[in-house]
């Protein structure tokens, strides 16, 4: 069974940073944003619902390595 499906979400989000930490913050949500899709785009395919540990061994090590 094929099911083809998009989804949209929006998250209001609201965050205090320091003096001067904008910057950070903004380059912490995209990071964290690309992360995020970085997993959707892996698990979309898949037939079946991964288990949390078969997550981790599938992207662990390439969102580590990618900070």
């Amino acid at each position: 069974m094929n099911l083809s499906m998009r989804v949209l979400a929006t998250a209001r989000v609201e965050a205090v940073a320091p003096e001067g930490g904008e910057a950070l913050l903004i380059q912490f949500l995209k990071l964290y944003r690309d992360a995020v899709q970085y997993v959707v785009d892996g698990i979309w395919g898949l037939g079946d619902t991964p288990s949390e540990e078969s997550l981790h061994k599938m992207f662990y090590s390439e969102l580590r390595r990618l900070g």
